[in-house]
């Protein structure tokens, strides 16, 4: 065999052996996201988990890094995706704040979402972040669980001035979605 053919023989062989490994490992790590997704929608919505498992795959699939994670580091990306929906979400609230034509209850309403997300919801990632780090995944756990909480009290000043500010009300589920996520993945590895 002439030298050439050899190295060509030994480069598709390496090719093949690479995509095969790669696809192995991704096709993995896709299934770690989806059975950790179908065990923690189960786990929250018993009666009807579909909207959360879809929730947690397309929240997943979006973040980087999670298509090679397993689920100690899917909690960890989990508790990154509620950074940035609490981020953007206290954006949100700043800039509809601005707008001149806001009633006085919904701008009430909104100040103490305001609040929520400004102080208790960066308050606890901050400090589950922290206990995640050091190991102290139930710890973690229940600063994730005061999220849910965060969510709701949102929620409810919206619902009791009788006006449902929708802008706001998507952004409380998602927090809740991702509050639950972190809580149940946090809850598996402990």
């Amino acid at each position: 065999m002439k030298p050439a053919n050899i190295s060509l023989k030994l480069l598709i062989i390496s090719l093949s052996l690479f995509l095969f490994f790669s696809f192995h490992v991704t096709t993995g790590a896709t299934n770690q996201i989806r059975a950790s997704c179908d065990i923690c929608a189960r786990q929250y919505y018993d009666s009807d988990p579909n909207p959360m498992l879809n929730f947690c795959i397309n929240s997943f699939q979006a973040a980087r890094g999670a298509d090679r994670a397993g689920r100690r580091e899917l909690a960890k990306i989990a508790m990154k995706l509620l950074k940035n929906n609490v981020t953007e979400t206290q954006s949100f609230i700043k800039k509809t704040l601005k707008e001149k034509n806001l009633d006085p209850i919904t701008k009430s309403s909104l100040n103490n979402c305001l609040g929520e997300y400004g102080f208790r919801a960066k308050a606890s990632i901050d400090k589950g972040l922290r206990a995640y780090k050091n190991g102290q995944y139930q710890e973690a756990g229940t600063d994730m669980n005061e999220l849910r909480f965060v969510a709701k009290s949102c929620d409810e000043g919206f619902k009791d001035n009788k006006f449902f500010y929708s802008g706001i009300a998507k952004r409380n589920d998602d927090l809740l979605l991702l509050a639950s996520l972190a809580l149940c993945l946090l809850d598996k590895i402990s």
